[in-house]
């Protein structure tokens, strides 16, 4: 296995199989409620870091490839299924802005579709 950033990732010539979310799963997820759960400790200074990288004009890639060289060929209907039931998939995160008397504190805000009631 290969765990590396995605920028640094350089991959050999080859085959390559791309996967993404359709723009109604897309339409959907935007109307998210929020959600009471606070985001987690690695989310939120994922989210920290990206916001701070992009203020100072820096460049920044939260996304990690994980490289696995399996045998045979890719059953792409199958890892497309997995990846839609994949709960990351169905939450989103903004930033608030809460007056705290004479200051202004900003405060993360999960959005997430409850997969038990929507439908994708």
């Amino acid at each position: 296995m290969l765990m590396t950033p995605i920028l640094e990732y350089a991959p050999e010539p080859g085959e390559l199989v791309e996967f993404r979310v359709p723009a109604a799963v897309l339409a959907v997820t935007a109307t998210a409620p929020e959600h009471p759960a606070p985001p987690s400790y690695v989310q939120e200074n994922h989210i920290w870091r990206r916001l701070a990288n992009q203020m100072a004009g820096k460049r920044h890639s939260g996304w990690l490839g994980i490289v696995f060289d399996v045998p045979g060929r890719l059953d792409t209907g199958a890892m497309a299924t997995a990846l839609e039931k994949w709960a990351t998939l169905l939450t989103w995160f903004d930033v608030e802005t809460v007056a705290t008397g004479a200051d202004t504190l900003p405060r993360l805000r999960r959005h997430a579709l409850n997969p038990e009631t929507e439908t994708l």
